[in-house]
């Protein structure tokens, strides 16, 4: 099974209706404290949540129940060889069943993870308390050819096994060199191999981008937290703008992350995991 980076996160090897995973847990059960179910994103894992849990765990003992899943084909999940319609949604939806989470925060990272999050939360608002929307410009996309053309390479370098050209990719779309991790996270260069070792597990690319579903702003009631780096490399500022002004400013937190870019929650957890609870403790 999965290792993790910090003791303070523990695994659960879970048996779903649809596939087997690894689900990251930190802080209490959810029968004893309010949920916060952690989305990753595509060629990722439930790796990249570990820094802002363990953030929780220091600054915020027993606040929360902290939930992040490997969504089928990523990290330690079994990938499912038949196709099924909207498959991280079924997915989102297995886990917390199996786990028996009748409602949590739900916060999405980065594209798929981000428009998972949303469609959540427009699916199923009974068991969404609230949306967080992390380095995602949802309901929008950036460029899709051009994010279609950088999968397709870490897909061929992940393949042919080359950590070094995966690592180069990554580092040149996920942060800004030199700004990952702060705040007293652990060094960087033993937490960026651990990230990058659950980027190597995949076999190839999952299939596993949503694409954007139109929709109106009035569909979400929800309140929606919107965290974002300013030194984005992967996410433009007119691309994060042209999402602000989707939503009604009376249901929209947005905070920017001074110095962050693509992965606030692992370059500067402490200050994420107090953000994520100030919007929270407002609802």
């Amino acid at each position: 099974m999965d290792d993790t980076f910090y003791p303070a996160i523990e695994l659960i090897k879970l048996q779903t209706p649809l596939f087997s995973t690894v689900v990251r847990h930190s802080g209490r059960d959810w029968q004893d404290a309010e949920s916060l179910f952690f989305i990753h994103d595509d060629v990722t894992s439930s790796r990249w949540w570990e820094p802002v849990m363990a953030a929780f765990e220091e600054l915020l003992p027993a606040s929360y129940a902290c939930y992040a899943p490997d969504l089928p084909g990523h990290g330690e999940a079994e990938k499912l060889t038949e196709s099924l319609p909207n498959l991280p949604m079924a997915a989102v939806l297995a886990i917390l069943d199996t786990l028996g989470i009748r409602r949590a925060h739900i916060v999405g990272w980065s594209l798929a993870g981000g428009q998972t999050a949303l469609q959540f939360a427009l699916t199923q608002p009974d068991r969404c308390l609230s949306l967080s929307l992390i380095s995602s410009n949802a309901p929008f996309y950036p460029n899709l050819a051009a994010m279609q053309t950088h999968f397709s390479r870490l897909s061929e370098a992940i393949r042919r096994g080359n950590y070094e050209a995966v690592g180069q990719l990554i580092r040149s779309t996920y942060y800004r060199e030199g700004r990952f991790p702060l705040n007293g996270s652990p060094p960087a260069n033993a937490l960026f191999f651990y990230l990058l070792q659950s980027v190597m597990q995949l076999d190839g690319l999952p299939d596993l981008l949503v694409q954007p579903a139109p929709i109106s702003p009035a569909e979400l009631s929800l309140p929606l937290l919107m965290v974002h780096g300013d030194a984005d490399l992967l996410i433009s500022a007119s691309e994060y703008k042209q999402a602000d002004q989707f939503w009604p400013t009376d249901r929209l937190t947005k905070v920017v992350f001074e110095g962050a870019s693509h992965t606030p929650m692992v370059e500067q957890p402490r200050r994420f995991a107090l953000v994520l609870d100030e919007f929270l403790s407002h609802l």
